[in-house]
């Protein structure tokens, strides 16, 4: 969690005064680049659940889905962040952009827009959770694992194998198991039958899938691909390190 310490002292801080203000508002604002997945997950996963086990005014998880990539993504994030310090009395403590890499490898200004989102972000104090090549990557993790040895496409081009993708692969794992009436269809674009709905997909990934596996799969990604340029690091997803700074969260105040 990125502020360990923070915690350290503060519950130092706490030992020291009445109980009844020991729970305090730690305030998440998660920017997505998409308007669906994303979202529904971190609302699903942490917001609803939050709000179901912690004491009222501990933490608050807003989650804003943008339909931008990268670089728009962070730039919503700090005028999200300005907009709404300007109309609640409290700071935005903890400030993530949430994106993938997708098709930005493919030209000179999707690569310039991936790496400016990094300097963007840096500079205004924004965390990334980048996925290369994208957020599907983080729900597979949660079912298999995945090898670091070849770039992995998110989705089949005519004439590829569709298990060879990331699309594919997902809905390999969620239909592992199931009777041959009862299998799911899985695209990114379409949530309406035969695919599976946004909902769906979620709640089988609460149910079924193992989160501690799968930050466990993405630390194992992200450190082989140290040395190499984010927008060259396929497969790789940083979304876990949203995930265990949320669950350290839910862990402190959950005591």
């Amino acid at each position: 969690m990125a502020r360990k310490g923070k915690l350290i002292e503060q519950t130092k801080e706490i030992d020291k005064r009445p109980l009844i203000i020991r729970h305090y508002k730690e305030f998440f604002l998660i920017v997505c680049e998409d308007e669906s997945t994303e979202p529904a997950y971190f609302r699903k996963v942490f917001q609803e659940k939050f709000e179901e086990l912690l004491p009222k005014d501990t933490i608050r998880i807003e989650t804003v889905g943008t339909g931008r990539n990268s670089l728009g993504v962070v730039e919503k994030a700090i005028e999200k962040r300005l907009s709404m310090t300007e109309i609640i009395p409290k700071t935005i403590d903890h400030v993530w952009a949430v994106f993938d890499k997708d098709d930005l490898d493919l030209n000179e200004t999707g690569i310039k827009r991936f790496e400016e989102a990094f300097a963007v972000a840096n500079q205004n104090s924004i965390n990334i959770a980048y996925s290369n090549e994208c957020f599907e990557l983080w729900l597979l993790l949660h079912f298999v694992n995945v090898s670091n040895t070849k770039p992995i496409p998110r989705k089949a081009t005519e004439g590829v194998d569709k298990s060879a993708c990331l699309y594919g692969m997902l809905e390999n794992a969620i239909n592992k198991g199931r009777a041959a009436d009862q299998q799911i269809l899985y695209d990114h674009a379409h949530h309406s039958k035969p695919y599976i709905s946004v909902d769906e997909l979620i709640a089988i990934i609460i149910k079924s899938g193992d989160e501690a596996k799968a930050i466990a799969r993405a630390q194992a990604l992200d450190a082989a691909q140290q040395g190499k340029k984010s927008i060259e690091a396929n497969p790789n997803t940083t979304v876990y390190k949203l995930v265990k700074e949320l669950r350290e969260w839910l862990e402190f105040y959950g005591q």
